[in-house]
């Protein structure tokens, strides 16, 4: 019998129901992955049965499809951004120029990821979206400090928010620093 919830491929439409009678006492239910079994006699209430095993797994994978928070689905901004004038160990973001925000957004959350080091914690912040241009210093964070005569890889990501907070797009850029 599969774990549930069953693990599907949200992107993989394809549904096919399969009833199965395997002998004379069970039945044999499968929905793209979930399988459910019940042991019954043959007869009208083995296909009512049946029919209503298979209606729970389409509703149950009907909601595993409609909850995907799946980042496939959103729309992808355009972030670029410069270490050029920021300081190594100091905490002052560099100008952010952004595209493709939706309509919706009214909020902005920016973190920071060293790439060479993703276990160190470089935080964000969130910022009111007023326009495609967070200018220098508007995101509070743990700025780049790499060991003197090193470069490291930091990504810079970007989730635009509607009021609610609900994630309308997500981008990212990525630069070495020092420049």
């Amino acid at each position: 019998m599969s774990a549930w919830p069953p693990k599907a491929d949200i992107r993989e439409r394809d549904c096919r129901v399969r009833l199965e009678p395997t002998g004379d006492i069970h039945a044999s239910v499968s929905v793209g992955g979930c399988e459910l079994q019940y042991r019954m006699e043959r007869g009208i209430t083995y296909w009512l049965t049946a029919l209503l095993l298979a209606a729970f797994c389409l509703v149950g994978l009907y909601f595993i499809i409609s909850n995907s928070t799946s980042d496939n689905n959103k729309p992808s901004l355009s972030l670029r951004f410069s270490w050029a004038g920021i300081p190594a160990c100091a905490s002052i973001s560099p100008t952010f120029e952004l595209g493709r925000v939706p309509a919706d957004a009214t909020l902005l959350n920016f973190t920071m990821t060293d790439l060479n080091v993703p276990t160190f914690h470089h935080g964000g912040s969130t910022v009111a979206y007023a326009g495609n241009v967070v200018y220098r210093g508007a995101v509070n964070y743990t700025g780049p400090c790499p060991p003197r005569g090193e470069r490291h890889n930091y990504r810079w990501t970007v989730q635009a928010l509607d009021t609610t907070g609900k994630v309308l797009g997500k981008g990212s850029a990525e630069a070495l620093f020092p420049p």
